[in-house]
Protein backbone atom coordinates (compact mmCIF):
# COMPACT_ATOMS: atom_id res chain seq x y z
CA UNK A 1 0.00 0.00 0.00
CA UNK A 2 1.34 4.12 -0.74
CA UNK A 3 0.15 6.60 -2.17
CA UNK A 4 0.89 8.71 -5.36
CA UNK A 5 0.17 12.27 -6.02
CA UNK A 6 -1.49 12.74 -9.33
CA UNK A 7 -1.17 16.78 -10.64
CA UNK A 8 -4.69 18.61 -11.06
CA UNK A 9 -5.51 21.97 -11.71
CA UNK A 10 -7.98 23.50 -9.30
CA UNK A 11 -10.33 26.65 -8.56
CA UNK A 12 -7.46 29.60 -6.94
CA UNK A 13 -9.80 29.56 -3.98
CA UNK A 14 -9.41 25.94 -2.95
CA UNK A 15 -5.79 25.54 -4.15
CA UNK A 16 -4.08 25.61 -0.11
CA UNK A 17 -5.62 22.83 -0.09
CA UNK A 18 -4.28 21.10 -3.20
CA UNK A 19 -0.66 22.02 -2.61
CA UNK A 20 1.33 18.92 -1.98
CA UNK A 21 5.09 19.12 -0.27
CA UNK A 22 6.56 19.54 -4.10
CA UNK A 23 4.69 23.00 -4.69
CA UNK A 24 2.05 21.78 -7.09
CA UNK A 25 -1.61 21.31 -6.91
CA UNK A 26 -2.31 17.37 -6.96
CA UNK A 27 -4.67 14.34 -5.87
CA UNK A 28 -3.06 11.86 -3.00
CA UNK A 29 -4.46 8.34 -4.34
CA UNK A 30 -3.57 5.38 -2.16
CA UNK A 31 -3.80 2.66 -3.87
CA UNK A 32 -3.10 -1.10 -2.80
CA UNK A 33 -1.43 -3.99 -4.84
CA UNK A 34 -0.36 -7.12 -5.31
CA UNK A 35 2.80 -8.86 -6.74
CA UNK A 36 1.80 -9.73 -9.65
CA UNK A 37 1.97 -5.15 -9.80
CA UNK A 38 -2.02 -5.32 -10.00
CA UNK A 39 -4.21 -3.29 -8.23
CA UNK A 40 -6.51 -4.53 -5.63
CA UNK A 41 -8.27 -1.28 -4.58
CA UNK A 42 -7.69 2.69 -5.03
CA UNK A 43 -8.67 5.55 -3.05
CA UNK A 44 -8.93 8.65 -5.21
CA UNK A 45 -9.67 12.06 -4.88
CA UNK A 46 -7.58 13.50 -1.55
CA UNK A 47 -6.43 16.71 -1.47
CA UNK A 48 -2.73 16.84 -2.15
CA UNK A 49 -2.46 18.12 1.13
CA UNK A 50 -3.15 15.80 2.67
CA UNK A 51 -0.87 12.71 4.85
CA UNK A 52 -1.06 9.51 3.75
CA UNK A 53 -2.28 8.82 7.28
CA UNK A 54 -5.32 11.26 6.43
CA UNK A 55 -5.85 9.33 2.93
CA UNK A 56 -5.82 5.82 4.66
CA UNK A 57 -8.54 6.93 7.35
CA UNK A 58 -10.27 8.32 4.81
CA UNK A 59 -11.00 5.12 2.84
CA UNK A 60 -11.42 3.78 5.90
CA UNK A 61 -14.01 5.54 7.00
CA UNK A 62 -15.35 6.33 3.70
CA UNK A 63 -15.72 3.39 2.08
CA UNK A 64 -17.58 0.01 3.62
CA UNK A 65 -15.95 -2.11 0.94
CA UNK A 66 -12.02 -0.93 2.31
CA UNK A 67 -10.20 -4.05 2.05
CA UNK A 68 -9.32 -4.80 5.49
CA UNK A 69 -6.36 -7.71 5.18
CA UNK A 70 -7.33 -11.13 7.36
CA UNK A 71 -6.37 -11.40 11.34
CA UNK A 72 -2.86 -13.23 9.85
CA UNK A 73 -1.77 -10.89 7.12
CA UNK A 74 -1.00 -7.34 6.84
CA UNK A 75 -0.27 -4.45 4.22
CA UNK A 76 3.51 -3.56 3.91
CA UNK A 77 3.58 0.58 4.30
CA UNK A 78 5.95 2.81 4.46
CA UNK A 79 6.79 5.65 7.38
CA UNK A 80 3.98 7.75 6.26
CA UNK A 81 1.50 5.10 7.61
CA UNK A 82 1.03 3.90 11.38
CA UNK A 83 2.79 0.65 12.49
CA UNK A 84 -0.88 -0.84 14.01
CA UNK A 85 -2.75 -4.05 13.20
CA UNK A 86 -3.12 -4.79 9.50
CA UNK A 87 -0.35 -2.45 8.49
CA UNK A 88 3.52 -3.56 8.86
CA UNK A 89 5.42 -0.31 8.22
CA UNK A 90 9.87 -0.37 8.53
CA UNK A 91 11.76 0.62 11.93
CA UNK A 92 12.05 4.23 12.07
CA UNK A 93 15.19 6.52 13.05
CA UNK A 94 14.97 8.45 16.34
CA UNK A 95 17.38 11.15 17.47
CA UNK A 96 19.99 8.74 18.62
CA UNK A 97 19.90 6.03 16.01
CA UNK A 98 19.53 6.16 12.34
CA UNK A 99 17.94 3.17 10.65
CA UNK A 100 18.30 2.98 6.71
CA UNK A 101 15.58 2.02 5.11
CA UNK A 102 15.23 2.91 1.13
CA UNK A 103 16.93 0.45 -1.74
CA UNK A 104 19.44 3.05 -2.61
CA UNK A 105 21.07 3.48 1.02
CA UNK A 106 21.98 -0.44 1.04
CA UNK A 107 23.13 -0.23 -2.99
CA UNK A 108 25.53 2.42 -2.36
CA UNK A 109 26.32 1.58 1.28
CA UNK A 110 27.06 -1.10 3.84
CA UNK A 111 25.04 -4.24 4.34
CA UNK A 112 22.36 -3.84 6.97
CA UNK A 113 24.58 -3.21 10.52
CA UNK A 114 21.59 -4.49 12.93
CA UNK A 115 18.34 -6.34 12.62
CA UNK A 116 16.17 -3.21 11.96
CA UNK A 117 17.88 -2.34 9.20
CA UNK A 118 17.57 -6.27 7.99
CA UNK A 119 14.36 -5.98 8.44
CA UNK A 120 13.73 -2.44 6.36
CA UNK A 121 16.26 -4.00 3.29
CA UNK A 122 13.51 -7.09 2.53
CA UNK A 123 10.35 -4.80 3.51
CA UNK A 124 11.57 -2.26 1.32
CA UNK A 125 12.45 -4.95 -1.31
CA UNK A 126 8.80 -6.28 -1.21
CA UNK A 127 7.36 -2.69 -1.25
CA UNK A 128 8.75 -1.99 -4.30
CA UNK A 129 6.77 -3.27 -5.79
CA UNK A 130 3.87 -1.07 -5.42
CA UNK A 131 6.28 1.78 -6.67
CA UNK A 132 7.11 -0.07 -9.87
CA UNK A 133 3.42 -0.65 -10.08
CA UNK A 134 2.68 3.28 -9.94
CA UNK A 135 5.78 4.16 -12.37
CA UNK A 136 3.77 1.60 -15.60
CA UNK A 137 0.77 3.13 -14.27
CA UNK A 138 1.87 6.57 -15.03
CA UNK A 139 4.07 5.53 -17.96
CA UNK A 140 1.00 3.95 -19.97
CA UNK A 141 -1.48 7.08 -18.94
CA UNK A 142 1.00 10.17 -19.18
CA UNK A 143 -2.02 12.58 -18.26
CA UNK A 144 -1.21 11.54 -14.83
CA UNK A 145 2.06 13.21 -14.78
CA UNK A 146 0.50 16.70 -16.49
CA UNK A 147 -2.20 19.38 -15.46
CA UNK A 148 -5.71 17.97 -16.69
CA UNK A 149 -7.92 20.66 -18.71
CA UNK A 150 -10.48 20.84 -16.70
CA UNK A 151 -11.78 21.98 -12.89
CA UNK A 152 -12.11 19.37 -10.63
CA UNK A 153 -15.00 19.17 -7.84
CA UNK A 154 -13.69 19.69 -4.43
CA UNK A 155 -14.42 16.62 -1.16
CA UNK A 156 -14.90 16.66 2.53
CA UNK A 157 -11.14 16.71 4.42
CA UNK A 158 -12.68 17.08 7.55
CA UNK A 159 -10.72 14.01 8.95
CA UNK A 160 -7.59 15.11 7.82
CA UNK A 161 -4.22 13.86 10.10
CA UNK A 162 -1.45 15.75 10.34
CA UNK A 163 1.73 13.88 9.96
CA UNK A 164 3.17 14.17 14.14
CA UNK A 165 -0.36 11.82 14.54
CA UNK A 166 1.02 9.09 12.91
CA UNK A 167 3.31 7.93 16.19
CA UNK A 168 0.00 8.84 18.14
CA UNK A 169 -1.79 6.81 16.23
CA UNK A 170 0.90 3.92 16.48
CA UNK A 171 1.06 4.08 20.26
CA UNK A 172 -2.84 3.97 20.56
CA UNK A 173 -3.15 0.70 18.25
CA UNK A 174 -1.13 -1.06 20.74
CA UNK A 175 2.07 -2.99 20.37
CA UNK A 176 0.36 -5.82 18.12
CA UNK A 177 2.37 -4.86 15.18
CA UNK A 178 4.98 -4.14 16.87
CA UNK A 179 5.77 -7.29 18.24
CA UNK A 180 4.95 -8.83 14.73
CA UNK A 181 7.47 -6.56 13.24
CA UNK A 182 10.24 -7.56 16.24
CA UNK A 183 9.60 -10.86 15.80
CA UNK A 184 10.58 -10.60 12.12
CA UNK A 185 13.73 -8.58 12.03
CA UNK A 186 15.16 -11.14 15.29
CA UNK A 187 14.35 -14.21 13.17
CA UNK A 188 15.93 -12.80 9.84
CA UNK A 189 19.02 -11.43 12.49
CA UNK A 190 19.22 -14.81 13.69
CA UNK A 191 18.74 -16.37 10.47
CA UNK A 192 21.62 -14.25 8.31
CA UNK A 193 24.18 -14.50 11.28
CA UNK A 194 23.70 -18.62 11.21
CA UNK A 195 24.11 -18.56 7.64
CA UNK A 196 28.02 -17.83 7.87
Amino acid sequence: MDGVHVCVKVKPEVQGMYWNRHNITSFNIMAICDLNMLFTYVWNGAPGSCHDTSVLTMAQENDSDFPLPPPDKYYLVDSGYPNKQGFLAPFRSSRNVVVRYHMSQFESGPPPRNKQELFNRYHASLRSVIERTFGVWKKKWRILCEFPRRDTETGNTSSMIEPSDVAEAEIGEGDFMANIREHIASTLWADKNNSR
